[in-house]
């Protein structure tokens, strides 16, 4: 089974409101199902893979990080990834 994990977020960009952001993250693919067994990405601009994120919803941030791993999965040609199979940083607002 092939496997993602998030290794750090390098950047953030702006979103279309003032609760969204687009975070720019370093991502690691491994496992069978890899090509060569082992892929590091940055997304196809090679910035970052773009994962769009509300602050004010952040029950939502594993599904946008997870959704935009399978995506990529799929873009670079990773079979076999499961949501259960994503890794990330976790957040939580300040109160």
């Amino acid at each position: 089974m092939a496997k993602a994990i998030v290794l750090c977020y390098k950047d953030v960009d702006i979103g279309a409101t003032q609760n969204d952001l687009i975070l720019r993250a370093e991502v690691v693919f491994a496992g069978t199902g890899v090509p060569g067994g082992v892929l590091t990405s940055f997304g196809a601009d090679g910035n970052g893979l773009a994962i769009g994120i509300d602050i004010t919803a952040l029950a939502q941030y594993s599904n946008r990080v997870e959704d935009a791993l399978l995506a990529e999965a799929t873009r670079l040609g990773v079979t076999g990834l499961l949501r259960t199979d994503c890794l990330m940083p976790t957040y939580s607002r300040g109160a």
